[in-house]
Parts: structure tokens; sequence; C-alpha cells
């Protein structure tokens, strides 16, 4: 097996990137990271707790007031109203075992399943479904503008329009378990390999790719081109922009970083710890990250969600232990 090894330049020091072959990695014993185990907790959480089932992940988009819940059978999607999350508005039956879920254009929810991928308004819960012309296996999906950006299992982004036709397809890019996309850029995370890996849409082809950490564990992409990522295993919280892709921060994160929240306009990151049962929130602003603040969350905080108009944090616990939600405007 052949590395192609470069050195990129960050705040924090240098990281190296990659050109590993998923499949090679897989078959080398190399597995997705996992969010660390949380404890019991001892303290009450801070804010409001409404009683939920297992949530596996969660969306909400900034132009909606809606909020989706993957639910732990990856065959339900609960939909709540951000305003008021105590019960859902209504469960949606996803057409297949969801492998994730994201944000889609226009307040759409996209279900990415082995079969497809399938675009949910949570308003009405109506369910169509995208097709990207492709024989390989969907792994994960974004909003590209108006339209959609489809990875699958071959290594393939299909850059799909809003009507549903093919815009192009850009290959050799490993594995893809998650899109960060805007019209201007397009990024792909491989868990597998913890890496975080450009697509050069002027010459249609893969660009370069950074590691991130030894352990991705979430990673959220703003309009901004920033990207904000976890690594679980070293425990740190890191921060690239897209393009070009440079890593531009890094900062130790202990007790088992995942889920990240992102708000460009006040260069804040929520960064939920699994082995604390809490969130933290850094401000990114300066270059340098500064913890300003730590709220009490449910037990194993997998998911999280910023609400930009309210300022209010979700946070979904992976045990059943509810669906969080944490002012941090008041």
């Amino acid at each position: 097996m052949v590395l192609a090894i470069v050195t990129a330049c960050g705040s924090s020091g240098t990281t190296d990137t990659t050109e590993q072959d998923t499949t090679v990695a897989g078959d080398l014993g190399v597995v997705a990271a996992d969010p660390v185990t949380s404890p019991a907790p001892t303290r009450l959480p801070d804010g409001t707790v409404a009683e939920a089932p297992t949530i596996v992940e969660m969306v909400g988009d900034e132009g909606s007031d809606q909020l989706v819940a993957l639910l732990n059978d990856r065959r339900q999607l609960a939909v709540y109203n951000r305003a008021d999350p105590t019960t859902p508005t209504r469960v949606v039956n996803a057409p297949d075992s969801a492998r994730s879920i994201s944000a889609g254009p226009n307040g759409t929810v996209l279900i990415v399943t082995d079969a497809g991928v399938d675009v949910l308004d949570p308003a009405s819960g109506a369910l169509s479904t995208i097709d990207p012309d492709t024989d390989a296996t969907p792994t994960a999906a974004a909003a590209w503008g108006d339209g959609y950006a489809i990875g699958t299992d071959d290594g393939a982004v299909h850059l799909i329009n809003a009507d549903g036709s093919a815009e192009r397809t850009i290959t050799g890019l490993g594995g893809i378990d998650r899109i960060l996309a805007r019209p201007e850029a397009v990024s792909v995370i491989d868990r597998v390999q913890s890496s975080v890996r450009s697509v050069d849409l002027d010459d249609n082809r893969a660009g370069p790719a950074l590691r991130a950490g030894e352990g991705v564990g979430t990673a959220v992409g703003s309009a901004d081109g920033t990207i904000v990522s976890t690594d679980v295993r070293d425990g740190e919280l890191l921060v690239f922009t897209d393009d070009p892709l440079v890593l531009r921060q890094r900062f130790p994160v202990p007790d088992g970083p995942f889920a990240v929240a992102y708000d460009s306009g006040t260069g804040l990151v929520w960064v939920t710890v699994t082995g604390l049962n809490e969130v933290v929130e850094w401000d990114i602003s300066e270059g340098i990250p500064v913890e300003s603040r730590r709220f009490r969350t449910v037990q194993q905080p997998n998911s999280l969600v910023f609400d930009r108009q309210s300022g209010d944090l979700f946070v979904g616990s992976a045990v059943g232990g509810g669906l969080q939600r944490i002012p941090t405007r008041s």
C-alpha cells in the first residue's frame, strides 16, 4: 500500500494527508470511531428535557422551524416543532433502514438508505425519491444549492440539479460518509480513514485530502467555508476551511468529543462530550478556541442541533434519555 503524504499548515501546527483506498483500510481492520460511552448521569441536565425514544441522529435546517430525529430502529423519523419540542408533530416511516439523514434544500430532509435517497418534507410528511442514475449504493447526501450532492460506495459524488437532472459526477474520492456542500465548494468526510477531502469542481476531479485526527466523529460545514469536526480518538476539535482545504485550528477536548454544531455569525462552536454528559461551548472567532461555557446534558448526547433564530441547542440522547433543549441566550 502506497501513501501519498503532504504537509498542510494551520494555526496549531501541521497535519498530513493520505490517499488510501477505503476498501484497503477496511481490510486492515480500520473502523470508524464510535462515541465514547457515557456514564450514568449524576446531575440534572440544563434546560428542559422531553421524553423521546433513542435518537440516532438529528437534523434542523436554518430555513425551517422543524427538527427531525432518526429513531433507534432507523426506520422512523420523528418531526418536532422547535418552538415546542415536547412531542413530535408526526412520525414518518422511512422506505428502508436509514444509513443517515441530512439537511436538504428548502427545509427538506434527505434520507440515505441502501436502496436510494429519499426527500422528506417535514411539514407535510410527504416523501419523494432522488435518482442519481448509478448502480452504486448511496452512502451520503447533502443539499447543493437548490439541488443535491449524493455520495456512493464507489467513491463518487453525483451533483444533481433541483429538477432531478444530472449535473455531473466526480469520481476517485474514496470513502464518503458525509458530504459538506455549498454552491462554490464540496467536501467529503471519510470516517474510516478519518479524513476530509475536497472536490475540485473546476476540473471535475478529486482534490486534496487532510487527516482529521485519528477518528473523526461528526463534522459540519457552513456557508462561509468553515468545516468543524471532532476527533473522538485523539480528543480534539478541528477547524478547517474548504477552499483551499486547510487545517486552521486544532485544540484538545478530552473525554470523548462527538457531535458538533457551529454558528458562523458569532464564531461559536458547541461540542458534545459523551464521556462527561456535557456540551462545551467554544469561541473560535479569534483563531484560537476559547472555552466559554459548559452545559449538563442527557446521557449519551450523540446528536446536536443549533437553532440560530432562538439560540437554543437541541441534544438527542442515544440511550432513550430524551430530547433536551438548552437556551444559550438567556
